[in-house]
């Protein structure tokens, strides 16, 4: 099974041009379609992140009133990342499965970067939008971390539309990691409507843990590791430096995930954080 694994993995599809080529022109922008889809996208989460509290004032107004305020704060954020998540997750099971069920006869005629690029411009207004209104006024207070995470990925976003394409039929194994960022924010979501200790909150948790150690402890760097001994990784420029970080990082979170695990959860209150994305 691991062999079949690791063949379907590595298996090099067409390199006809980078993913950027595969944008076509906007013919009242006369640009790049990316661009204009992009600043689409950051347009629309930006709206969805400014009328998420202006609804809930509306429409909840106890809810929204007995929210922590560093809840109210993130609230938005995990709102838009959970429609951006559930929409791309879905789309990269099913672009694996294709991609693993195609032939290896038909395979090297399978153009990734005129299929899996076109995600780019949903991704980044999504990127564009959450650091705008959340990453960047939480760097003001000093916490960096979303920052840097969201800068990487951007980064890494950019680099892949330019580089090789072949490197884009990894870019749905990237997405796949995105399902534990769905199942957290979720949760914490539950947790404010009084599902604290809720059986489905329970599960949820565990799927969690389970989805993080395969999907992004496992799978991820198994990923990036065919890029490397398979792939044109010098294409992606210094982007390629920044993914042994990356995968360091899964492995970083992974450990605090089983200390949880083992050791149980603190007696005192703790903070929610929200997008582990």
């Amino acid at each position: 099974m691991a062999s079949i694994y690791w063949n379907l993995l590595s298996r090099r599809p067409a390199n006809v041009h980078t993913g950027f080529a595969s944008f076509p022109m906007d013919d009242t922008f006369n640009t790049s379609t990316l661009y204009v889809q992009t600043i689409y996208w950051t347009i629309g989460f930006s709206a969805i992140s400014l009328l998420i509290p202006i609804l809930l004032k509306s429409f909840c107004a106890e809810y929204w009133f007995n929210l922590e305020k560093s809840k109210k704060i993130e609230f938005p954020s995990m709102i838009i990342t959970i429609i951006h998540h559930a929409y791309v997750v879905p789309i990269a099971i099913k672009w694996i499965y294709e991609d693993f069920t195609t032939s290896d006869n038909d395979y090297g005629l399978r153009d990734s970067a005129t299929k899996e690029a076109l995600i780019a411009p949903f991704c980044l207004g999504y990127f564009f939008a959450d650091t705008f209104f959340y990453v960047l006024p939480q760097l003001i207070k000093g916490n960096f971390e979303m920052f840097i995470h969201h800068f990487l990925f951007v980064y890494l976003v950019l680099s892949t539309l330019f580089a090789s394409g072949e490197i884009n039929k990894l870019i749905p194994h990237l997405l796949l990691c995105d399902s534990t960022g769905l199942i957290f924010n979720t949760c914490t979501i539950l947790r404010t409507l009084g599902f604290r200790d809720h059986l489905i909150v329970v599960i949820l948790e565990y799927m969690f843990g389970l989805f993080f150690l395969l999907f992004r402890s496992v799978n991820m760097p198994l990923s990036f590791l065919v890029m490397f001994l398979h792939f044109d990784h010098n294409s992606l420029g210094l982007a390629q430096y920044f993914i042994p970080l990356i995968c360091m990082l899964q492995w970083f979170w992974m450990y605090k995930i089983f200390v949880m695990v083992i050791f149980g959860k603190s007696d005192k209150p703790k903070k929610d954080k929200q997008n582990v994305e």
